[in-house]
């Protein structure tokens, strides 16, 4: 199911040499940009992203990345999203071990990881105290949505948030989103790239997924319904809220998103397909 306002053409645009090239490139200065900051972090130069206070008042998206921690690749997403002027305030919520040392226990220690979901749930009510009524949303990334989906599946019933979007996570495709779906008012965008085979097929059918399975992750093959859930099933209207944009060959010009993982959180792609939904009021508003 396709996004609202999210126009993907219906058949794909052929894969050509020509992408090579400029693919080679954005793969070049996204490490660049990575490893730089690993040395302005060692040096004590680093600095992350103020948070706009005074926006806060008109809403607030939470920006969580990978299993990496702070960096680039988030700041990219946050740009897509300033870029696009969303509505609010845009905080990245980093809840990961810095890298390289955290990059395993991200993935794995799911003790930790319920920790800083339940942290983000606290933070999103006390954002809700404070600003009633004001749209939240969250936007993660690879092992970021595992803490997103914990997060928002423990908020109270009577404090939804208004959507989650998911760029290339890194959980089963079976995971339940009942919980996190029945606490959303639009509901959540699961984008996903059948060319993330390493990351997101094979490594985690290796070292797992952050819901601790060793399968492909819905930022690979998508989510799947339940397969119990029918027409009488609750889940099933629940459902209905999932939309799930796959990765198309046209996004390698629109969105500089190449279909790895690494470009599953390009700045482009982010103003393009997640920044409208955000912007856009639930439909009960």
């Amino acid at each position: 199911m396709e996004a609202p306002g999210i126009s993907i053409p219906a058949s794909p645009t052929p894969a050509t040499p020509k992408y090579r090239w400029p693919r080679f490139v954005y793969s070049v200065r996204l490490h660049t940009h990575f490893y730089g900051m690993l040395l302005k972090r060692a040096v004590g130069l680093w600095r992350p992203i103020p948070v706009d206070a005074a926006r806060l008042a008109q809403g607030v998206t939470f920006v969580l990345p990978g299993v990496e921690g702070e960096s680039p690749y988030c700041h990219g997403m946050c740009n897509g999203l300033k870029d696009a002027d969303i509505p609010g305030a845009v905080i990245i919520y980093d809840w990961a071990i810095a890298f390289p040392i955290g990059f395993f226990p991200n993935l794995m220690n799911l003790r930790r990881n319920r920790l800083k979901a339940a942290e983000l749930t606290d933070m999103i009510l006390r954002y809700q105290a404070r600003h009633p009524g004001r749209p939240v949303h969250l936007v993660a990334n690879s092992g970021g949505a595992f803490i997103a989906l914990m997060a928002v599946a423990a908020l109270p019933e009577d404090h939804p948030i208004d959507g989650i979007a998911l760029l290339g996570g890194a959980v089963s495709c079976d995971y339940d989103l009942s919980e996190a779906l029945q606490r959303t008012k639009k509901g959540i965008i699961n984008s996903y790239s059948d060319r993330d085979w390493l990351v997101l097929g094979w490594g985690t059918s290796l070292f797992g997924t952050s819901d601790r399975k060793s399968t492909h992750s819905c930022g690979f093959k998508g989510f799947r319904e339940p397969a119990s859930a029918g027409e009488d099933d609750p889940r099933t209207k629940l459902y209905r809220k999932l939309q799930q944009i796959p990765w198309r060959p046209d996004m390698c010009e629109d969105c500089e998103h190449w279909g790895t993982h690494l470009t599953s959180s390009s700045r482009k792609f982010v103003k393009k397909y997640i920044a409208p939904w955000i912007a856009e009021a639930p439909e009960n508003s």
